[in-house]
């Protein structure tokens, strides 16, 4: 079955073959003929599009609305849009009015935005701060850039872990001691010292005054090298509140160790001396043991000094 539109004359130029259906839309072709574009069926909204050539139109189609379409006027707000035809390079657009964009001044590389209020777009800090300053906020008006204040803006203790020291005084004196470190401001600084003058470290020290040890306390030295008390002969020593001397020189040359025969006995309960010619010991074994004494005596002395020079007391 033919679909006929204002047929001319009945020479079925304007037959129209297919039966319309919903959405279909008639136009004229270039034979002089009606020609249906069928609806748009797919869900996206679409326009009608057609582009002549100066002289002759063209068959319409759909098509989507592109950016290029819109060749004047600007969107307002209320559709999406932002009311300008322009704005400052380096700026941003903000509501001046809740149906109103404006551009903003143009925003300084780096700088921080400041809100203007109602009616207002944000405008650029004017300083950058440098790298000795932070960000001071101001509850009254703009921040500011300005260096931190160790009173105003620091609270709280930093702790040993993050550098600090974990404590929020500093003892009596400490800080004078900082200040000028002397062994006077030492001294006022600690409180559990014992005796007065000057700091005292490992390296020659030299005491002006006497060096008193508590009762029971012993003076331990190394027992691998060993510890001199004096290094010259020169040098004084005192013992038991006696006046400090020098080094004593050494003892009489000892006579030539004698000789004698041992006692059969050692006898040591000496009598007296016989009264007659010869005179002398009662018995052998009791003059013996005599000469057994005095060469004893003479071993010991010899040991005695031996020692007292190994300790330095005698040349």
């Amino acid at each position: 079955m033919s679909h006929t539109l204002l047929d001319v004359a009945g020479e079925g130029r304007n037959t129209v073959v297919a039966a319309p259906v919903l959405g279909d839309l008639l136009y004229g072709n270039d034979v002089d003929s009606w020609q249906k574009l069928a609806g748009n069926t797919t869900t996206t909204r679409n326009l009608l599009r057609q582009t002549g050539d100066g002289t002759l139109s063209a068959a319409p189609v759909w098509d989507t609305l592109q950016a290029s379409d819109i060749a004047s006027g600007t969107l307002a707000v209320a559709r999406g849009g932002t009311g300008l035809a322009s704005g400052t390079s380096g700026g941003v657009l903000g509501y001046t009015a809740a149906g109103t964009l404006a551009s903003s001044v143009l925003l300084t590389t780096n700088a921080l935005l400041l809100g203007g209020g109602a009616g207002a777009t944000p405008t650029p800090m004017s300083s950058l701060g440098t790298t000795t300053t932070v960000l001071h906020g101001d509850a009254s008006g703009a921040p500011t850039f300005s260096a931190v204040s160790l009173t105003a803006d620091v609270s709280g203790t930093l702790p040993v872990a993050n550098g600090g020291t974990g404590i929020t005084a500093l003892g009596t004196g400490v800080a004078t001691f900082l200040a000028t470190p002397s062994s006077a401001n030492l001294l006022a600084a600690i409180t559990d010292e014992t005796g007065t003058g000057l700091n005292v470290f490992g390296t020659s020290p030299t005491f002006t005054t006497s060096i008193i040890m508590a009762d029971a306390a012993d003076i331990v030295v190394n027992a691998t090298t060993g510890t001199k008390i004096g290094t010259a002969t020169t040098q004084k020593l005192g013992f038991f509140n006696a006046a400090p001397v020098v080094q004593q020189t050494a003892l009489t040359v000892q006579s030539t160790t004698i000789t004698h025969t041992a006692p059969g006995t050692n006898d040591f309960a000496i009598q007296a001396l016989t009264q007659t010619t010869p005179f002398g010991f009662v018995t052998s074994d009791e003059g013996n043991t005599v000469l057994l004494v005095i060469a004893n005596l003479q071993t010991r002395v010899a040991e005695i000094q031996t020692k007292l020079q190994a300790l330095g007391f005698l040349a």
